[in-house]
């Protein structure tokens, strides 16, 4: 039976808003999240990951709102919708401006989603905007309507494409296809959809944020943006002369002007398109044009199953892999931390990216993670200190931007992971109490009469004052806590000792103060020096060379970094269930 418009509204707004009918088939967190009265977030984290399980993700469905591009263009977000359907609850619903009136026109788009997604039996709704900026006229509208005709609706409503670097790596790609030396070339950047100049300035700002993500890796000499008004617009026609004047203005200057699209655009058919157009105009005044819109771009797919896995838990364990990201060396010291983990690789889907962030390996672990399965990723950063390529992890897995805060003038970041999944990452095994506990047994294990030795904690260290200072603080703490441990209270004297052994002149002074300690602590007993560092010994021996000491190298593969790594991985898995954004009441 086919439902009019007006009986299919009056039915939905029945199923999502009517107490009984809305609060159906949830779960209670559920219902105290859709009334804003949940008393705490972390028991509905506790609730999705122990009681809903499987189903939190089944119960979500996402609604895609996408501006009308006609027929071809249409196909190509259809054909994205489609795919991303393969594995969430999906619906789509166009949204466009039409002399006859948006209500009359689109309206039923957003009716017959809902409709598809309650036939779904989903029970939440996470609004996913497949616009470039908010301010586009025609998702603000949406939005407006959307809250007009199902008042007290409870929907996430995701951020539009200009949030994610995955689109930054869309116009980055589509950037470098024309550019032969940025330094030498301008960039202008197009945008669509204006209707008056607040409009303009909104959409400006967000494609400035893509603008920016294009400039960390790409140093042009300038990159200017203008955006395109609607034919609709008042003086539109005036408007967009205006700037097609300044267009070719700046065309005019010595050098190469490369004009990229930062935009979806309308795409009827394969020449009646914004792009075609515009690459006509821009042709009769020689500038280097480039053809290619945002849609499509293997990223676009990425970018759908990122927003939905960000505002999502897992489906199930199955969706949650690991990657482990040790220092890593020869084989023998790979195959010692290969045994550490062998037990944990029977609990969780492990993938090794060994190295110090390396962002290829990283990627590569990512991807075979995901074509197992995973949508959800626990980085472990198996380094000393928390600290330890923290922001260059978070920065390539797109957590965070502070590694460009560190960045020498000139330097470009490394490239960033494409992924669809959820990151969460920790690292800093040595601030755990149980470092203190495999010191203390690395100790005994070669002491022989603990009242006459002196024990030296000997570690890596930094190259920066602050940080090698912090590594030393740390290595103090757990010598307090080793003072607290029976079987290390006897010992003379336990010092902290950083070698700074990759920096030839910090490590020169650093070496002769250790040399100097053990010389003169071996005049009055038995000196241990206990590798502070994951395994081996390093330059220990050689740089040590001609003194009397015992060496333990064993250094911190121990049963007990193994239950810090599970420990680890558990307390972050379980803030995987906890999505990013909070719901949207309208």
């Amino acid at each position: 039976m086919v439902i009019s418009d007006i009986d299919n509204y009056i039915h939905l707004r029945s199923r999502f808003l009517h107490p009984r009918l809305s609060m159906k088939r949830r779960h209670p967190c559920h219902q105290r999240l859709q009334q804003r009265r949940c008393a705490s977030f972390i028991l509905c984290v506790l609730s999705w990951a122990f009681l809903a399980g499987a189903s939190a993700q089944a119960d979500t469905g996402f609604l895609i709102v996408a501006q009308d591009r006609g027929f071809v263009g249409n196909k190509e977000i259809r054909e994205l919708v489609d795919a991303f359907a393969q594995t969430h609850p999906v619906a789509l619903a166009w949204q466009g401006r039409q002399a006859s009136g948006f209500e009359q026109d689109y309206i039923r788009y957003l009716d017959r989603a809902i409709q598809q997604l309650e036939d779904m039996g989903t029970q939440r709704i996470v609004v996913i905007p497949m616009f470039v900026s908010a301010a586009h006229p025609v998702l603000k509208r949406t939005r407006a309507t959307l809250a007009q005709r199902y008042p007290g609706l409870v929907v996430q409503w995701a951020p539009t494409m200009a949030s994610s670097d995955l689109i930054g790596q869309v116009l980055l790609d589509h950037t470098q296809e024309i550019s032969q030396n940025p330094a030498q070339e301008r960039v202008i950047l197009l945008g669509l959809g204006a209707v008056d100049e607040q409009t303009a300035s909104g959409i400006q700002t967000d494609i400035q944020r893509l603008a920016a993500y294009l400039t960390r890796y790409l140093p042009f000499q300038a990159v200017e943006i203008f955006v395109y008004y609607d034919p609709a617009a008042p003086e539109a026609d005036e408007r967009n002369q205006h700037i097609k004047a300044q267009l070719i203005e700046r065309i005019a200057k010595k050098g190469r002007t490369l004009i990229v699209p930062a935009f979806i655009g309308p795409k009827y058919d394969y020449s009646m398109s914004m792009a075609n157009w515009l690459g006509q105009f821009f042709a009769e005044h020689e500038a280097v044009f480039q053809p290619k819109v945002l849609v499509p771009h293997p990223n676009i797919l990425l970018w759908l199953a990122k927003t939905a896995n960000t505002m999502t838990p897992p489906k199930t364990s199955e969706a949650i892999g690991i990657v482990l990201m040790p220092h890593g060396a020869t084989q023998p010291y790979n195959d010692a931390i290969e045994r550490l983990i062998a037990p944990l690789r029977k609990e969780y889907r492990i993938e090794m990216a060994y190295g110090m962030g390396d962002p290829q390996l990283l990627q590569e672990a990512i991807s075979r993670l995901e074509q197992a399965g995973a949508t959800h990723i626990v980085v472990v950063r198996m380094y000393s200190l928390a600290e330890q390529f923290q922001a260059k992890m978070e920065y390539l897995l797109g957590l965070s931007t502070t590694l460009l805060n560190e960045l020498a003038e000139g330097d470009v970041p490394p490239p960033q992971v494409r992924s669809a999944a959820r990151f969460i990452t920790f690292g800093g095994y040595e601030e755990d109490p149980r470092a203190a506990q495999i010191l203390c047994e690395r100790i005994r294990e070669v002491s022989t009469n603990p009242a006459k030795e002196t024990v030296l904690l000997l570690a890596h260290g930094a190259k920066s004052e602050e940080r090698n200072a912090k590594w030393l603080t740390v290595m103090h703490s757990n010598i307090a806590r080793l003072r607290s441990l029976a079987a290390c209270q006897e010992y003379r004297t336990i010092y902290a000792a950083t070698l700074r052994e990759d920096w030839p002149t910090l490590r020169d002074s650093a070496l002769d103060n250790i040399r100097s300690l053990i010389e003169r602590a071996s005049r009055h007993g038995k000196v241990l020096v206990i590798a502070n560092r994951l395994y081996g010994a390093g330059p220990y021996r050689t740089l040590l060379d001609g003194l009397v000491y015992t060496l333990n190298d064993k250094g911190f593969l121990h049963p007990l970094l193994r239950e810090w790594l599970r420990t680890g991985i558990e307390e972050h898995i379980a803030r995987l269930y906890a999505p990013d954004e909070s719901p949207h009441v309208h």
